[in-house]
């Protein structure tokens, strides 16, 4: 067990890096000694807890936690689900004093952050992340919150959790699918900050798909430190942060048009697809990057192709992109590292790198 310290904001907490899921139990003995809560919660993403029940209850039973379970579709990351959430702090008569447990991937962090960032103002807790995604991306940096209306993430806050506890270990029980959308995460990481990194992937892709530990603790450590340097600078997200946008706007704009069929992550590797041939026509980016990116999805099994099925929808829902103003804006690459953030583009640019990629024969 590793443990980590991160400043991001205003405040300092511990990321821990666990190889087994007893060893979370230690990590989570450590952090309540410290915070000593009146009471423990325990909210967990009902399909964790269905793969997981033993482990959950057993740890419940021990920490003397009340339990609730959630279930963290995308279509289920909306007030009612956090209205759940209070009923339930409130029939179990949290406090102030209380410390919830977070236990599941990027929905569960987010609405469960968000519903202790505004239970009496704000109560304390730990994030557990179980997948790829949200150990990699979401659950460090303070973002909570849930989608109102098919607009992404419209209502939320910057909540920092009191500590993050990461164990690969239940990468391994993730489905492929779940697994892959992770993936689309990494590679946006790479190319936004660590050309090194994209560079192991492309060698490494096998021992990636084998769920090595080795390369799964490389990648993840990776992205995470990237992304406390970035927050660490720019919490509010009001410049440098934006460069952890790269293919989100259209990958947010696909996850609708699919009815989110297409996972969150899924979504960006194709979004990534669409902001390189933006970045070819607006920065004369190397078309070499585009053709090392296509033949690394297909490397790893990452979908390249998506038929939009109403572009009038589509174009509603990037327009509403909470990253715009009166312009759609984008961020977008010069090259690996080298980011262009607010970027303005037209809606017949969207559609012409949609057809040269995603839309076509990548």
């Amino acid at each position: 067990m590793k443990k980590n310290s991160i400043d991001i904001g205003i405040e300092k907490y511990s990321i821990y890096f666990t190889e087994t899921i007893e060893q979370i139990k230690i990590s989570l003995k450590e952090i309540i000694n410290v915070y000593n809560p009146s009471k423990l919660f325990l909210i967990c993403d009902i399909n964790v807890y269905n793969i997981y029940k033993s482990f959950v209850n057993e740890m419940c039973i021990e920490m003397k936690a009340e339990l609730l379970n959630i279930c963290c579709l995308e279509e289920k990351k909306n007030i009612d689900t956090v209205s759940a959430i209070y009923d339930f702090l409130i029939e179990k008569h949290a406090n102030r004093d209380s410390m919830v447990i977070a236990l599941g991937g990027g929905i569960a962090g987010d609405i469960v952050g968000f519903a202790c960032s505004t239970y009496m103002r704000g109560i304390k807790f730990i994030n557990v992340p179980t997948t790829l995604i949200s150990q990699t991306d979401s659950s460090v940096g303070g973002k909570v919150g849930y989608n109102y209306k098919d607009i992404k993430n419209s209502i939320g806050a910057f909540y920092n959790p009191k500590a993050v506890i990461i164990c690969i270990d239940f990468i391994k029980t993730l489905p492929e699918e779940q697994f892959k959308s992770g993936l689309g995460e990494v590679i946006k990481y790479s190319l936004i900050y660590d050309k090194e990194m994209l560079n192991y992937m492309e060698t490494n892709y096998k021992d990636i798909l084998n769920i090595s530990y080795r390369s799964l603790s490389y990648l993840i450590k990776n992205c995470v430190e990237i992304k406390r340097q970035v927050v660490t600078e720019d919490f509010k997200d009001e410049g440098l942060r934006n460069i952890l946008n790269f293919g989100h706007s259209i990958g947010h704009a696909i996850e609708v048009d699919s009815h989110y069929s297409i996972s969150h992550g899924e979504a960006v590797a194709l979004g990534i697809l669409v902001a390189l041939k933006i970045s070819e026509g607006k920065f004369n980016l190397d078309k070499n990057l585009y053709s090392r990116i296509v033949n690394l999805y297909a490397n790893l099994g990452i979908r390249l192709n998506y038929d939009i099925s109403n572009y009038d929808e589509f174009m509603n829902a990037l327009r509403h992109d909470k990253k715009n103003d009166q312009n759609i804006r984008f961020v977008l690459i010069k090259d690996i590292a080298k980011c262009e953030i607010k970027v303005k583009v037209t809606e017949d640019e969207i559609r012409t790198a949609i057809k040269e990629s995603i839309e076509g024969d990548s």
